[in-house]
């Protein structure tokens, strides 16, 4: 089994080409453009789905002969290790992380971990299917490729929960951005009458008197008297 089954060092990007899609065409709006969360029932039925390709596949790989195989005894050893590994990830990696998934619906990190596993597991049991058309009696490549079907229809089955759940994640982020930036939005400024300090102040009027008249009698002419 190749390293990559048990700790898959893939992007989680390039599993949900869909979902990315969506967020793209996400408009940057507000409350209007949310969508609504995927119900627990879609993630219920998807890990049923998962734990139910598993039991078979790990079922049909005990029943496996690869020693009986008509291929050298490199390929064999190849296809027995492959088989191995893919029923220790069946037994006990993917139990722990359908367990997880199913106690924490509303996050993405352990739903997308149990997809990665699966992409593993389909690739492997992938190729081990192809091995067993070219050297592995009939029944044990039928078996082997319907295993690979079921296993990649969980795995569709999880992604588009994962990608309802990231597109109702980033409309509720839109949504919380949307309403900071209203909060944080300034009031509108109150307006204010300037007063210019260097305008001269008006001059008081000043009440014009008329001058008083006097009623005064000039003094009487002197006589005067001529020398005789």
């Amino acid at each position: 089994m190749r390293a990559v089954l048990l700790f898959p060092a893939l992007s989680a990007l390039a599993f949900l080409p869909a979902a990315a899609a969506q967020t793209q065409t996400q408009p940057a709006a507000g409350p209007a453009s949310a969508v609504s969360a995927p119900g627990d029932f879609e993630l219920s039925q998807a890990l049923a789905q998962i734990e139910q390709a598993a039991r078979q596949a790990n079922t049909n790989l005990v029943r496996l002969r690869i020693d009986k195989w008509k291929a050298d005894p490199s390929t064999r050893r190849q296809a027995q290790t492959d088989a191995d590994s893919l029923r220790s990830n069946l037994t006990a990696a993917l139990p722990g992380m359908v367990d997880s998934a199913r106690a924490a619906p509303g996050l993405m990190a352990p739903s997308l971990k149990l997809y990665q596993d699966l992409n593993a597991l389909y690739g492997v049991l992938a190729e081990l299917a192809d091995s067993a058309s070219v050297f592995a009696p009939k029944d044990d490549f039928l078996s082997l490729s319907a295993d690979a079907q079921s296993i990649s229809s969980a795995r569709r089955a999880l992604g588009d929960y994962l990608q309802q759940l990231a597109a109702f994640q980033d409309s509720e982020l839109l949504r919380l951005h949307s309403q900071l930036a209203a909060a944080k939005k300034p009031a509108s400024p109150v307006q204010k009458k300037v007063v210019d300090n260097d305008e001269p102040a008006t001059k008081p009027k000043t009440r014009k008197t008329k001058p008083a008249t006097t009623n005064a009698t000039p003094p009487p002419a002197s006589s005067s008297t001529s020398p005789k």
